[in-house]
């Protein structure tokens, strides 16, 4: 697996964080007086984005995105250490680097991307990480993906984004990238039909690159 690059999502595809996600939006909620189901949080969540469920919340209760959305922070980042590796990442990211792929990151997640790597031991195996902090538009839409092509001189042909969400494939996509979804056991996403592959276990990620 000679040149090959991987741009990775974090949450829901290495991290298994969407627990402390769910949580601190629940929370936030119900600093307000509102009570929610975390279920369907998690559904809205991993079917979509942290952000359509802060909009449509924002709308229905009256209340300014920005507040939900600070509270949310807060509360989910006091909990950065609850979160944990999803089965099988460490190992595929080892596996992959040693048959020659360089692993980067283009995440939503914000200032404690970088702790959480570095807690759970997998921040060396990165050639470079993109955030929230970093300011670029967030997924689907490329900017983030094509900063890392064209600063790391990426062959599109040779260059996989990973995610667990549609809004990973098409941000793979529209850099004019592969792309893979991730569908754990469990999961509330759903194939779209334009991802080049599906796998249910991390570890399936191997065969697909290196064909």
């Amino acid at each position: 697996m000679k040149e090959k690059n991987l741009i990775w999502d974090l949450d829901g595809t290495l991290l298994d964080s969407y627990g402390v996600i769910v949580g601190g939006l629940h929370g936030a909620l119900l600093e307000q007086g509102i009570s929610s189901d975390p279920e369907e949080i998690r559904r809205c969540v991993c079917r979509f984005s942290i952000g359509k469920w802060l909009g449509e919340v924002s709308a229905a209760f009256q209340i300014p995105r920005e507040i939900l959305r600070e509270r949310y922070l807060a509360l989910s980042e006091e909990r950065y250490r609850d979160i944990t590796l999803m089965p099988h990442a460490r190992e595929i990211l080892e596996q992959t680097a040693e048959q020659g792929a360089t692993h980067f990151v283009f995440t939503h997640r914000g200032g404690t991307t970088k702790p959480v790597l570095e807690h759970l031991g997998i921040l060396p195996y990165f050639a470079e990480i993109i955030t929230a902090l970093d300011g670029f538009p967030h997924k689907p839409r490329p900017e983030g993906a094509l900063y890392l092509m064209e600063k790391h001189r990426m062959d599109k042909e040779s260059t996989w984004f990973v995610g667990d969400r549609s809004v990973d494939i098409d941000c793979g996509r529209n850099a004019g990238i592969h792309s893979i979804l991730y569908l754990p056991e469990g999961s509330y996403g759903e194939a779209t039909g334009r991802e080049d592959a599906v796998v249910t276990d991390l570890l399936g990620i191997g065969d697909v690159v290196g064909r």
